[in-house]
């Protein structure tokens, strides 16, 4: 239309470029993906779904991230190279005990359900739990 302001904000471009980087990545262009990443890092360094989407894409290609060029040291914050106070320690070991527990959990579930079903309740048991596995990771894909 006349008259009509066309400007695109960086901010909005780089959005544009994460959003072809996921297309390219889901097509398997893993270095389309990650060039595009690091474009849309250079729209709006702060994007920092792009900085990840382009981590996860360098990795797949079977290369390191921040050794993959200089560019990709640039671009990262400052909070990227924060000393870790324990946090994320702290978080790691709390998420590995809660699986501990889960599997403790998981495995006197399927001994009472053997001592009473027998075998065929642990068949069961495998079957919902693949059931659930499935219904769980098709809707992260398609959530992507």
């Amino acid at each position: 239309m006349v008259g009509e302001n066309t400007t695109i904000s960086r901010e909005d471009l780089a959005v544009e470029k994460n959003n072809e980087g996921v297309s390219r990545f889901k097509a398997g262009d893993l270095a389309g993906a990650a060039r595009a990443f690091q474009e849309a890092l250079q729209f709006d360094p702060s994007l920092d779904e792009a900085r990840e989407n382009r981590d996860m894409a360098i990795k797949r290609l079977g290369r390191d991230p921040v050794d993959d060029d200089d560019e990709l040291v640039r671009t990262r914050r400052e909070e990227d190279f924060a000393i870790d106070t324990g946090g994320d320690t702290l978080e790691r070991l709390i998420q590995y005990a809660l699986y501990a527990l889960a599997a403790v959990i998981g495995i006197a579930l399927m001994v009472g359900i053997y001592a009473i079903l027998g075998p065929v309740g642990i068949v069961l048991l495998i079957v919902g739990c693949l059931f659930v596995w499935a219904i769980k990771w098709s809707w992260l894909f398609f959530l992507k």
